[in-house]
């Protein structure tokens, strides 16, 4: 299992967010590219 620190959860969470308001990507692909961004 991944265990991600504090300051990588929530650069998650942005790039989450970056991602879904680009509005051109499954939330698989929103998830599968924020955690390859980390």
């Amino acid at each position: 299992m991944n265990k991600l620190e504090n300051g990588d959860v929530e650069r998650f969470l942005l790039e989450v967010d970056r991602l879904k308001s680009s509005g051109n990507l499954s939330d698989y692909d929103i998830l599968v590219a924020a955690s390859k961004r980390l």
